[in-house]
């Protein structure tokens, strides 16, 4: 079972990072030579509505593993 787990997470992994290299984020990079301070902006948009997705995953995934947990510990 673990093994298979294995190879769907590798593959999952592969995906994830091919999307997010294929993914261009744009930035605007300043320097200003009398302050010797970089300035700008970066744009992140393509990354959050995933950073969003994956919280969501994790948080659902940990709220039915307690639901579970707690059925079993009110059984036993």
């Amino acid at each position: 079972m673990f093994k298979k787990l294995g190879k769907k997470a590798k593959a999952l992994g592969v995906v994830a990072a091919a999307t997010i290299l294929s993914t261009g984020a744009q930035a605007a990079i300043t320097y200003d030579a009398t302050n010797k301070k970089f300035g700008g902006d970066v744009d992140l948009g393509a990354y959050y509505s995933g950073v969003e997705i994956a919280v969501a995953v994790v948080g659902v995934t940990l709220g039915i593993s307690l639901f579970f947990a707690m059925l079993k510990k009110a059984r036993g």
